[in-house]
């Protein structure tokens, strides 16, 4: 039996070769098709107190409801296909799919 051991440079390269590409992993999985590979979490632009009204009201990309969603939200406003949309009382993108306690159904 052979035992292989490894070096210093190989165990650092090996370890930097998992932490590159668990890195990637988020950016890998919001580029699927349709509003489900969809992310509206980038809130690089806002100010701290426009992410902290989205921390505050519970804003998620996915609602939990079936029937509660961004999309029949009174508030929504939709973005082109495949895109975030935007709220008239929560800033940054928002997606059709999310949720947050704001939440309130479209008036007919």
């Amino acid at each position: 039996m052979s035992k292989e051991t490894l070096g210093r440079r190989e165990v650092l390269k090996r370890a930097l070769t998992v932490v590159g590409s668990v890195a990637l992993l988020p950016a890998i999985g919001a580029c699927g098709g349709g509003e489900e590979g969809l992310s509206c979490t980038d809130t690089a632009g806002l100010s701290p107190a426009d992410v902290a009204t989205r921390t505050s009201n519970a804003y998620v990309d996915h609602s939990q409801f079936s029937d509660k969603n961004c999309l029949n939200c009174q508030f929504y406003q939709a973005g082109a296909s495949n895109q975030c949309g935007t709220c008239t009382v929560v800033r940054g993108p928002i997606n059709p799919e999310g949720y947050c306690n704001l939440w309130a159904a479209k008036q007919s």
